[in-house]
């Protein structure tokens, strides 16, 4: 004779909680700590996920060419000061680091110009190359240039103040 036992209701309560307490748990510490880590992603950058792991991109591409520019000019660099609290009410970090871009671009176009560079269709990257290959520029500006703009390239719209204002001490040190 085959005799089939019911857990009873406790039974069944106490493996539910057991299953359920784990998760609920982790959700009522993401909830909890929620502010702080929007603030851990937002100064993360962004985020790739490969085969390799993951990797916070832009954070990473931002400390090295820190390193950079302190290898190449750390006096520079360490007297930099940050000045972009005066326009925060008005223009966002992004808006300011494109800002930058844009008078990097300006500088490294209005160079070749004077130069008599031809300027049509090449990109700022190449063409601080070709002004250090021209010696319109030293070969040390031109490679932090180039780090820079590739720097302010992958910006993204969600930008931290603190990333803005470092791209700022490395553009004033150029």
């Amino acid at each position: 004779m085959f005799i089939q036992i019911h857990p009873s209701p406790f039974e069944l309560l106490v493996n539910l909680i057991e299953v359920v307490i784990w998760p609920v748990t982790l959700l009522v510490i993401l909830f909890y700590f929620r502010r702080s880590f929007q603030e851990i992603f937002k100064r993360m950058g962004s985020l790739k996920v490969d085969s390799s792991g993951i990797a916070m991109t832009f954070e990473k591409l931002l400390e090295e060419t820190k390193d950079k520019f302190k290898k190449t000019k750390p006096e520079a660099v360490a007297k930099g000061n940050i000045d972009l609290q005066q326009h925060s009410d008005i223009r966002t970090p992004f808006e300011q680091v494109m800002d930058i871009k844009v008078l990097m671009e300006n500088s490294l176009f209005e160079l070749a110009e004077e130069a008599q560079l031809d300027t049509q269709g090449k990109t700022p990257v190449l063409l601080a190359h070709e002004l250090a290959r021209k010696n319109v520029i030293s070969h040390e500006n031109s490679e932090l240039m180039r780090s820079l703009l590739i720097l302010v390239n992958s910006a993204k719209p969600d930008i931290s103040r603190r990333q803005a204002e470092e791209i700022n001490v490395l553009y004033k040190a150029i």
